[in-house]
């Protein structure tokens, strides 16, 4: 199926119009609320619940800062004949400091820098004018609204590295974005003019001239239910111009997994599609989506539409009973072993793939003798929940491949066992 420029214009409009319409819905509501038939004395409205780690606000509530961060300690460690050119190590993965606040009514900001690997960069800094909880404006460097895992913060992942779809949706991007969820987050939509950046790559500076249209929707109907299922199911894409570098892919350890000859480039338009869902149910949880990205090349005179698309499962149970739920699990009780309380403990599985399309290797812009066709991940885990605030992960990571050896033959496979120390506030 070929998605066309008209096909995304479909897509972004509608999404548009619904954040317009929910937004007058919202209007309405509010006028309706100050109609003479309210009660004389309406019940006092619950206090909004406190941040948690260090916070400061202002008298009326208007104006908050807050400041959080996380720090990640990890350890990779590699066996098997696919270890030959990979570096057991231990690491700083990430060192994020994170500011954020309201300045008044409809304006907030979100500042965070990463200090991982003794190098400092700016991740995220934008600013928000929150017309209502159905359609804020944001401007700045935020994550492009397409991959369902890639959205979720580093601190509250299933597993110690992101699976293979990330690899080919956008990572952080710079431009404008409209998004909101009307309904009491029943509906989420996101519509975004960005820089274009780099299948599973951040954006710093734009050398490219085009931009890119991004689009998602997601759906949780059974929000307002009150149903124990937490079920969400959503659609995103983008559409854009990009000229010059292409993509290049890692293995769930870090590794090199797949790159593109040298003289090989991008030229004109790169799209992507991104069904995506998942499905939490008290201490069991699944998550599930499937990427596409495709991008127009060129290396000499040859011109060619590479293809490439990953997937990934990816399901937990909470042996401990607490709630899986997207944004992580909480301890009921933290972990003090004088009150014979150990936190939570959860076991995660998953299996996905990364297949890149034949046309590449016809037409010379990959090396079938040193990139691997075809990539399958099979990954464990269990993750220690000591407080809300620290959490061990440990996870074994095999991972095959299709060619990328002489001859025809496979590249040996990857076996990684990968931990995690982290603290969050």
């Amino acid at each position: 199926m070929r998605f066309t420029t008209r096909y995304w214009s479909a897509l972004v409009g509608a999404l548009a119009l619904l954040g317009a319409t929910t937004l007058a819905v919202a209007q309405d509501a509010t006028k309706d609320a100050t109609a003479p038939s309210a009660p004389e004395q309406p019940a006092a409205k619950p206090a909004a619940p406190k941040p948690s780690g260090f916070w400061i606000e202002g008298k009326d509530g208007s104006f908050k800062l807050r400041l959080s961060g996380y720090l990640q300690g990890d350890g990779r460690f590699f066996t098997g004949a696919g270890a030959t050119s990979a570096t057991s190590t231990f690491l700083v993965r990430r060192a994020f400091s994170i500011v954020q606040g309201d300045l008044g009514r409809y304006a907030s900001f979100y500042f965070a820098t990463d200090f991982g690997g003794g190098q400092a960069s700016i991740q995220d800094g934008y600013v928000d004018l929150k017309l209502s909880s159905a359609a804020r404006i944001r401007v700045g460097k935020t994550k492009s609204p397409v991959g369902l895992e890639a959205l979720q913060s580093s601190s509250t992942l299933l597993f110690v590295e992101r699976a293979l779809p990330s690899s080919i949706a956008p990572n952080r991007d710079i431009g404008v974005m409209l998004n909101g969820e009307p309904g009491d987050g029943v509906v989420a939509y996101a519509v975004g003019l960005f820089d274009g950046t780099l299948d599973g790559a951040n954006l710093d500076q734009d050398a490219n001239k085009g931009k890119e249209g991004v689009a998602r929707l997601f759906l949780r109907p059974l929000k307002k239910r009150g149903s124990a299922l937490d079920l969400g199911l959503g659609v995103a894409g983008s559409y854009g111009r990009n000229d010059g570098a292409l993509a290049t892919y890692k293995t769930p350890g870090q590794q090199s997994l797949f790159s593109y000859v040298s003289g090989a480039s991008a030229e004109k338009n790169r799209r992507r599609i991104a069904p995506q869902g998942y499905a939490y149910y008290k201490p069991i949880g699944v998550m599930a989506e499937w990427t596409r990205s495709r991008q127009d090349a060129l290396k000499g005179t040859t011109h060619t539409t590479l293809t490439n698309t990953a997937w990934n499962i990816a399901g937990s149970v909470v042996l401990t009973g607490e709630k899986a739920s997207y944004g992580g699990v909480k301890p009921r009780r933290a972990f003090d072993p004088a009150a014979h309380a150990f936190g939570a403990v959860e076991l995660a599985a998953r299996y996905g793939g990364l297949r890149v399309g034949d046309d590449a290797f016809a037409a010379g812009l990959a090396d079938a003798a040193k990139a691997p066709r075809k990539s399958s991940e099979l990954g464990l885990g269990i993750n220690w929940y000591l407080s809300e605030n620290l959490k061990y992960q440990l996870n074994l990571e095999h991972t095959t491949f299709e060619g990328g050896a002489a001859a025809g033959a496979n590249r040996p496979a990857e076996n990684a066992f990968l931990f995690r120390a982290q603290v969050a506030f």
